[in-house]
């Protein structure tokens, strides 16, 4: 089992991942999560009105479901990989050399608030909105990115909306794995702790998962639906 984007999944599934043309098709769904939004922030000391062209730039995290996204967003700004210094860093250490000025900007990915967001931002610096042409060039080869508002008060000092992109994440299984276990553990996500997987996945939502679902999972939705 996994957690993984939504975009990456489709495009694992059907064969359309770069540099990889055979298709990961023995993923099954077994739920829809929730959207992850994109937060960029700039250094206290970077001026982010010249673009992210020639900075230091932290991408994402060098693990987990969110990595190429980072590079995505700088490919849709007409930025090629090699104009900016870019590397990957776990999200508390980018903070860090945000804030010490030993990078410009950091690309952070994950469902608001991020109490790393609140460090950097306590820490003089700033969330940038993500608009404007690059968005439409992204969503024009990755549509299951959309766009989306972190809103305002969200964050301390965050005196209005920021717009950015997002991203549904999912979890998923192999296809093969046994279908009683899988609907025990559908089950018992839902159930054991309804308040707490109401925060992480709206219920309705949770079966629109871009593969197929896996029979464990679906058993469990369908028994759901007939028991309300």
């Amino acid at each position: 089992m996994a957690v993984a984007t939504a975009d990456e999944t489709y495009l694992a599934f059907n064969g359309l991942l770069p540099g990889r043309s055979q298709r990961m098709d023995k993923i099954r769904g077994i739920a829809l999560l929730h959207s992850a939004a994109v937060h960029l922030l700039a250094g206290p000391a970077a001026n982010p009105r010249r673009g992210l062209r020639g900075m230091r730039v932290v991408l994402g995290n060098p693990v987990g479901a969110n990595t190429a996204l980072g590079e995505r967003l700088i490919d849709s700004m007409g930025i090629d990989r090699s104009e900016v210094r870019g590397e990957f860093l776990p999200r508390n250490v980018a903070v860090e050399r945000l804030l010490k000025g030993e990078v410009d900007a950091a690309i952070l990915i994950g469902r608001p608030p991020q109490e790393p967001v609140v460090q950097a931002l306590h820490g003089g610096a700033r969330l940038l909105d993500i608009d404007g042409p690059e968005i439409d060039r992204l969503r024009l080869y990755y549509p299951l990115l959309g766009r989306t508002l972190i809103p305002q008060g969200t964050y301390p000092g965050q005196h209005g909306p920021v717009h950015t992109i997002g991203v549904d994440l999912l979890l998923v299984c192999r296809s093969d794995l046994d279908s009683k276990l899988v609907y025990e553990l559908t089950r018992a996500y839902f159930e054991q702790s309804p308040e707490n997987v109401r925060y992480e996945t709206d219920p309705q939502r949770a079966p629109a998962v871009v593969i197929p679902l896996h029979p464990g999972a679906a058993r469990y939705y369908r028994e759901r639906e007939v028991s309300r």
